[in-house]
């Protein structure tokens, strides 16, 4: 007998990391296929910008699936040193429509993307 089961308590992550320099276009598209691939199997949402030699990023699911889909992105050396910059329960997600979708890059560093990033993250729809 199958049992319903609702689905898990959803967790928001916000992120970044390096790993942007000496990217091609080609070897970009080949990464933003492989992590929207990887979220869509593990059942997660999110969205992905690029600027300058950094990666920010919101990924959104259930707690199981996230943390082992962080732990692979972790060892993924393109990937250079994913550090959390926010995590938090959430009652439905923001980016429910995305697999993993990336924004073309924008080439001008700022310290204003985290704040950006993560203020996206809580926008209300």
């Amino acid at each position: 007998m199958v049992v319903w089961r609702p689905e898990a308590s959803l967790i928001q992550l916000v992120f970044t990391c390096g790993g942007g320099q000496n990217l091609t276009p080609d070897a970009l598209q080949v990464l933003v296929d492989d992590l929207g691939r990887a979220n869509a199997r593990a059942k997660l949402t999110g969205l992905l910008l690029r600027q300058g030699d950094s990666f920010y990023g919101v990924l959104e699911g259930s707690e199981r699936r996230m943390l082992a889909r962080v732990e692979s992105m972790i060892s993924d050396p393109r990937l250079g040193g994913v550090r959390v910059l926010k995590e938090e329960a959430i009652a439905q997600r923001r980016f429910g429509n995305w697999s993993f979708g990336a924004l073309p890059a924008v080439h001008q560093a700022s310290n204003a993307a985290e704040d950006f990033i993560i203020r996206l993250a809580q926008r209300k729809r």
